[in-house]
């Protein structure tokens, strides 16, 4: 019998079962495609994603680097340098290929083309029916490593409502085009943001957010001409893939001996760019949770703390695709400010959290929250004099 049996192969999935077999756990991980995947995302790895990986060994060379964050909106343009070191721009199937490979060095037994139809968890023995007849499986532990609709948090009644958010989805190209910039940049546009990420010496990905999908991917590009006059002309080199809805909320990350990690363990959006981050992260956390005796109760607070930072800016840049003048606003207000946009996106990475542990982040995330509400302040005394004038 195993001691985990995890169910989907992208990053969070296979993140755990190299934590799992470094800490000398017998893994079975299944995937009902095949490995390795390509998938819908952004592809910038935020700086506290890059530390998972080496902690994993996985090799990062041939990875594009990336300065930081920088927001682009009707000729206003702000930006964030990464804190402690660069992020990376990480084409999915190749991260991908360098997860499965460590996988596989460290003794993990991967099925691939593998359906779960059904789980049963008997309490001392959690047993995972295959499709077409399959021998049953069965581990001490189950892992929903399955993503946005993940039928591993369903099946164990751990979905919760939306509580009636505005519905979210998103595509993604590739172009071939030398990047322009070492920045992720976000454009803000009606209805819409661009996702701008180089991961390679000629290569973009762009991946447009929206509440409502134009008629096209075109459409979409449309509503950003600047950015669409750059991409003019340029090969495209990848299928269109697309995502969403993407907010999903669960009543809590464990149930019985079955376990969520990454996307499967509740998403909100995907304009920050740190679902591939938070799910690298949530993978070490669970596996060392379960090291140290903790258990699931361990590991749900662990993952309470890392949602903290992301959930809060992600919700903020939420308000601002509602709001475009408030937006405007800010990201004029950060312009000026570069350190102080720094630090919120040092707050949403977790790389504000280390440095304060090591006592040279001087205010981190409740300065930062407060650097938050003097914005919205500011912000509201600026739209109450342009409404007197």
């Amino acid at each position: 019998m195993k001691d985990l049996v995890i169910v989907g192969g992208g990053p969070a999935g296979l993140a755990t079962s190299i934590f799992a077999a470094k800490a000398g756990m017998r893994v079975q991980l299944l995937e009902r495609g095949s490995l390795p995947l390509d998938k819908p995302c952004g592809e910038g790895l935020m700086p506290s994603g890059v530390e998972v990986l080496e902690q994993m060994a996985i090799p990062l060379h041939g990875f594009r680097e990336l300065d930081g964050i920088r927001y682009v909106d009707a000729g206003r343009v702000a930006e964030a340098k990464f804190a402690s070191r660069q992020g990376l721009g990480v084409r999915r199937r190749e991260l991908s290929r360098r997860l499965t490979a460590r996988a596989r060095e460290l003794g993990v037994e991967i099925l691939e083309r593998t359906r779960v139809v059904a789980i049963r968890d008997d309490g001392d023995v959690v047993r995972v029916v295959r499709q077409q007849g399959g021998a049953e499986l069965c581990a001490r532990r189950l892992v929903g490593a399955d993503g946005l609709r993940s039928r591993i948090r369903r099946a164990v009644g751990l979905e919760a409502s939306n509580g009636g958010h505005a519905r979210r989805f998103g595509l993604r190209r590739h172009y071939r085009v030398q990047p322009w910039s070492s920045y992720v940049e976000v454009h803000w546009g009606h209805g819409g943001e661009a996702y701008v990420t180089p991961v390679g010496e000629n290569e973009i990905g762009v991946a447009l957010l929206w509440h409502e999908p134009p008629a096209s991917y075109e459409d979409g590009l449309a509503l950003f001409p600047d950015l669409a006059a750059r991409l003019d002309g340029a090969a495209v080199t990848s299928s269109l893939k697309g995502a969403g809805p993407f907010r999903q909320n669960v009543s809590s990350v464990h149930r019985g001996n079955v376990v969520l990690v990454g996307d499967a363990a509740g998403y909100l959006d995907a304009l920050t760019g740190e679902g591939v981050a938070l799910g690298l992260r949530s993978a070490r956390a669970l596996i060392a949770s379960l090291s140290s005796g903790g258990g699931f109760l361990e590991y749900e607070a662990r993952y309470r703390k890392l949602r903290l930072r992301y959930d809060f800016m992600t919700e903020l840049a939420l308000v601002l695709t509602q709001h475009p003048s408030l937006r405007r606003s800010v990201i004029a207000f950060l312009a000026s400010c570069p350190r102080l946009f720094s630090k919120l996106v040092a707050v949403s990475s977790g790389e504000s959290h280390r440095k304060e542990r090591s006592g040279k982040w001087d205010g981190g995330f409740h300065a930062a929250k407060r650097s938050v509400g003097f914005i919205s302040s500011r912000w509201l005394s600026l739209d109450r004099s342009a409404k007197k004038t």
